[in-house]
């Protein structure tokens, strides 16, 4: 493994060029009001950016993480899922799917065993997630947790920035600054 990639540095492709850091300060008045410890080394924090530019105007679409979309072995499977659609550009993008991103999905191989029609189902049970003061309009704030030892790290570093353990995701209100976190996943 002798290169010069940093193993969590990047974070997950598919936000590659839509997320931006958080500062310090930013992070201290998000987590006053989402209570997640984010400063244990691994913790990748990121607040999602449209690629219009907007970070404060998604519809946030979500699934019910208990409700069955598949069968494994005879066991029923749900998927934590969040996708985000903004309100300025209409641009449209998963941000995370348990089924398809971290450690198990893609290190240990569990995305190749989905149904052939996974992402029609998924996309059939998506809900929007709204405010309590009826808004539907949000900022997102990801965290993935690249906790993984090096000596258990795959062996080739272009899977690197999917070998992450954890996931969770909280949304505030563009209306009222409400947060609440609609994904939580352990991935691996």
């Amino acid at each position: 493994m002798a290169g010069t990639k940093r193993y969590g540095a990047d974070g997950p492709p598919q936000l590659v060029g839509k997320c931006r850091p958080v500062s310090p300060n930013e992070r201290l008045g998000w987590f006053r009001r989402v209570r997640r410890l984010t400063s244990r080394p691994g913790a990748w924090v990121r607040r999602v950016v449209c690629s219009c530019g907007r970070e404060d105007d998604f519809r946030v679409l979500i699934t019910h993480p208990f409700k069955p979309l598949f069968s494994r072995y005879g066991i029923d499977l749900g998927a934590v899922h969040l996708e985000l659609a903004c309100h300025s550009c209409s641009s449209e993008f998963v941000v995370f799917d348990n089924q398809i991103n971290g450690w198990n999905a893609v290190i240990a191989g569990e995305r190749s065993l989905l149904p052939p029609d996974y992402t029609e189902r998924v996309k059939a049970s998506l809900h929007p997630a709204s405010c309590l003061c009826g808004s539907r309009r949000f900022g997102c704030l990801v965290w993935y947790s690249y906790d993984a030892q090096p000596d258990d790290l795959p062996p080739t570093e272009e899977d690197w920035d999917e070998a992450f353990g954890w996931f969770a995701a909280w949304v505030i209100c563009s209306r009222c600054g409400m947060a609440q976190e609609v994904a939580d996943a352990e991935t691996a």
